[in-house]
């Protein structure tokens, strides 16, 4: 069951910038944390941190982290204990390296993906939960994006409504072309934390993600920083949902409708 938005659209401006001031897109030490939901029912919870600058490859990189793990009552049914790993360059927001940890029953999955901007080639290695191994090299063919790097793209992109960005995602040796499409501006409420205008984007081709294989997607991004605050996903056997429930050092605190307003912004 898909879960209702609160309020309805307000009037969309016809571009949505990035607020300026400050590294609105890889805030060092941004901790945001969401509620995932199957089906209307709560699965566990998503942790996105921006751990900070690096060198990767002699290039300025940002390392980023998501840390997915079902709750007890899903566990019973399937364990979820995921480990992303994001390394992106600092000024394009391109994937330099990407690693997945999956641990399910005592067993442990790996992906893992590198870019090599010298010889412009994808390096990829693979290892099931049964242990086979598989081991890729290809064209990058132009910028791409893993499935956690590519929130933090979204942060700079200017967005018009009714207008179009296309990226490329890469995930288990295959390339996603995905089309987002900016369609409204709406009020998104995030419990305990305020209201706010929201730009909401949908993607006419599967999109895929960590706690969902694909489907199509919408997401809602705050409308002057671009952080995430939810995210739906159409899959086969029901909705996958990401919430927004808590954000630490975070320049969503400081949005229009948020929490330093109501004098509960954390530092």
């Amino acid at each position: 069951m898909m879960l209702a938005l609160a309020a309805g659209c307000l009037p969309a401006a016809r571009v949505v910038q990035p607020a300026v001031g400050g590294d609105v897109r890889f805030p060092t030490g941004e901790v945001l944390t969401y509620r995932v939901k199957f089906g209307g029912i709560s699965a566990g919870t998503s942790t996105m941190s921006v751990l900070g600058r690096e060198v990767a490859g002699g290039r300025d990189a940002v390392r980023i982290t998501m840390l997915t793990r079902s709750n007890a009552f899903a566990s019973v049914f399937y364990d979820v204990d995921d480990l992303a790993t994001s390394i992106v360059d600092a000024e394009s927001g391109e994937t330099l390296s990407y690693s997945l940890e999956k641990k399910e029953k005592g067993r442990t999955e790996i992906e893992r993906f590198s870019v090599d901007r010298g010889t412009g080639e994808i390096e990829t290695y693979l290892r099931s939960f049964k242990g086979t191994e598989r081991r890729l090299a290809e064209p990058a063919g132009g910028p791409v994006f893993d499935v956690v790097g590519i929130f933090y793209r979204l942060r700079s992109h200017v967005f018009k409504i009714g207008g179009t960005l296309a990226v490329t995602v890469y995930q288990k040796g295959g390339r996603s072309e995905v089309r987002m499409a900016a369609e409204a501006i709406d009020n998104v409420r995030v419990p305990g934390m305020g209201v706010f205008r929201a730009v909401r984007l949908t993607t006419p081709e599967d999109m895929p993600g960590l706690f969902s294989k694909s489907g199509k997607a919408t997401i809602w991004l705050e409308a002057d920083t671009h952080v995430l605050l939810r995210m739906h996903v159409a899959t086969p056997n029901g909705v996958a949902a990401m919430n927004l429930v808590d954000a630490e050092r975070s320049p969503l605190l400081a949005a229009h409708g948020g929490p330093v307003g109501l004098g509960r912004g954390r530092p």
